[in-house]
């Protein structure tokens, strides 16, 4: 429901950041990270050892922003909770990694304020994403410019 808002809100703003990827993002992000929620809770979970947790935590910040980065540049259609950090970023001209790690926070404020719960892992997914996708943007921009090019040329 919350991507349904932001969407509406990113459409009404600036249409700019809406591609085909954003529409079918808005529909099923939810499902899909239900399903790998479903997946993954057995193994990773409070009872892997500390070591174990924090690389994960740390792993997946780093899949999370280059997955971000690659679908930004390649023009895919972003997720509405993406598009607005960088919406806001771009608008006010603040480096996109202030801007992520703010938006990041806020949610997690908001979240709490509604009742819900969060760990050391969520603050520090909040703190480290920001960053990791503007660094990952100018790499995957080259690594997509190329790999484009060289699909256009063939």
């Amino acid at each position: 429901m919350v991507s349904f808002i932001w969407f509406v809100i990113i459409f009404f703003v600036s249409r700019k950041y809406i591609y085909l990827g954003t529409v079918f993002a808005v529909f099923i992000i939810g499902p899909v990270t239900d399903l790998g929620m479903f997946i993954f809770s057995p193994i990773i979970n409070n009872q892997l050892p500390l070591s174990m947790r924090v690389a994960t935590i740390l792993i997946g910040c780093h899949i999370i922003a280059l997955g971000v980065a690659v679908v930004y540049n390649a023009n895919l259609g972003m997720v509405p909770n993406d598009i607005m950090s960088v919406m806001i970023a771009e608008k006010t001209k603040f480096q996109f990694r202030w801007v992520r790690i703010t938006y990041d926070v806020s949610i997690i404020v908001t979240g709490a304020l509604m009742g819900g719960v969060f760990g050391a892992g969520t603050i520090v997914c909040a703190i480290l994403t920001g960053p990791l996708i503007q660094f990952f943007m100018s790499m995957s921009k080259k690594f997509i410019t190329v790999f484009i090019t060289e699909k256009v040329i063939d």
